[in-house]
């Protein structure tokens, strides 16, 4: 008798609270379609055709034809590995200053903000990104070579910027440097070796469920099927009660119960926050920042 009462209080329940479980539905369907939509499959073909097929720029005039082809049979290989666009560009002058903010719209005329700029407009001005032109999946090193300015900047985007940390990022830059002052283009080779052990570990340790389906179904639901149980279990200290006895109406009822609010402590404090529009506050390390066409980037830098 006890289980066809507990059976007919959950109907009721679950009717009651259609309409919530219908909304949640919604949402879930919503966000995982803008999950989909954000993050492609990384085994399709590529779909960027906006993008130069060039991917080495030695405008510092730094390496031989020969290295320069190594390198892009190199990097072509890797790109379809890793389903992400690899650019290596040279250059040999000044970054830093307030001409070269200007000109790079930096944050600020230090090297590292100046060289963070270029290469991340580099990226977006070329419309770089294996699956897409705007935050599409790769990474472009800079290497300037200019006197007292010789510096590296890695870039990333798209799903190789959310793979990469601070961690990963300096050893990609350790493998640049265990070679580079022998031969740059052994450095750029290691290089790549370590981007396609490295990123490619990273890619494979991405999440493959969206975070957004859990938080919009399993927990809601969770919580709703918790409320509804617990409010459907009969007092155990009185025989004369069923479910059925808090189900009025076809509608739940809950006694009474109040929260008095006794104090209020606010506490505050002031929070500096860099200026400009774009930059990241980690240098150095994998952390986001904007560029100035507004796209994201991660990635970090060093001098050598």
């Amino acid at each position: 008798m006890k289980t066809e009462e507990n059976k007919g209080a959950v109907g009721q329940y679950l009717h009651y609270f259609r309409f919530w479980f219908l909304a949640v539905g919604i949402l879930a369907l919503v966000f995982l379609a803008i999950w989909i939509t954000k993050h492609d499959n990384p085994d399709q073909p590529r779909r960027n055709l906006e993008a130069p097929a060039e991917r080495v720029y030695d405008q510092a005039d730094i390496l031989t034809g020969e290295e320069e082809d190594d390198l892009r049979s190199r990097i072509a290989v890797l790109e379809e590995t890793l389903r992400a666009d690899i650019v290596l560009v040279t250059i040999d002058q000044p970054m830093e200053g307030e001409s070269a903010r200007k000109e790079n719209d930096a944050v600020s005329g230090a090297l590292e903000d100046v060289m963070e700029a270029f290469a991340d407009n580099f990226w977006d001005d070329n419309h770089y990104g294996y699956n897409k032109g705007f935050e599409g999946d790769g990474l472009i090193l800079v290497d300037n070579v200019y006197e007292g300015q010789e510096y590296w900047h890695l870039s990333t985007s798209g799903r190789v910027e959310e793979a990469l940390g601070e961690y990963d990022i300096q050893k990609l830059l350790d493998a640049l440097a265990a070679r580079y002052q022998d031969s740059c283009c052994l450095g750029y080779i290691d290089f790549l070796r370590a981007v396609e052990k490295r990123v490619g570990e990273a890619l494979t340790r991405q999440p493959q469920a969206p975070f957004p389906w859990a938080i919009a179904v399993i927990v809601p639901v969770a919580a709703a099927l918790l409320y509804a149980t617990t409010y459907l279990k009969p007092p155990k200290a009185v025989d004369t009660t069923s479910p059925g006895t808090y189900v009025a109406g076809g509608k739940p009822t809950v006694t009474g119960q109040r929260d008095d609010f006794l104090r209020k402590f606010v506490t505050t404090r002031h929070i500096d926050r860099s200026s400009g529009s774009g930059g990241s506050s980690g240098r150095g390390g994998g952390g986001h920042h904007s560029s100035r066409s507004g796209a994201s980037h991660g990635g970090g830098g060093r001098r050598h």
